[in-house]
């Protein structure tokens, strides 16, 4: 399995799994997001100084239990994903973009 590789596991069993962010949207349409978490990375140094940006994390959880796990390059590149799930808008998503916490209302 490559490092690269997405699993979606449900009850400590891989459910799916897929090499790039399709299969993420396949199970989503089957089983909806009630959950998105997501989070930007920072390199830092051995003192814990902030050095510079280093991408972002995405973790969902889907309406039958299953859960995801993804990184991004760009904490951009992440919003900008989110945004474009027609599905996941505002109107279905609650968003609190302080603790970047989203949950189906």
């Amino acid at each position: 399995m490559n490092a690269d590789t997405i699993l979606i596991g449900k009850q400590g069993q891989i459910v799916s799994q897929s090499r790039n962010l399709r299969g993420l949207l396949d199970y989503a349409r089957r089983h909806p997001v009630v959950w998105i978490e997501t989070q930007p990375l920072t390199w830092v140094s051995r003192d814990g100084r902030p050095l510079w940006p280093a991408g972002a994390r995405l973790y969902l959880r889907f309406a039958d239990g299953a859960e995801a796990m993804t990184y991004f390059s760009s904490y951009a590149v992440l919003q900008d994903w989110i945004k474009a799930r027609r599905t996941w808008k505002p109107s279905a998503v609650w968003i609190d973009m302080d603790q970047t916490i989203w949950r189906q209302s």
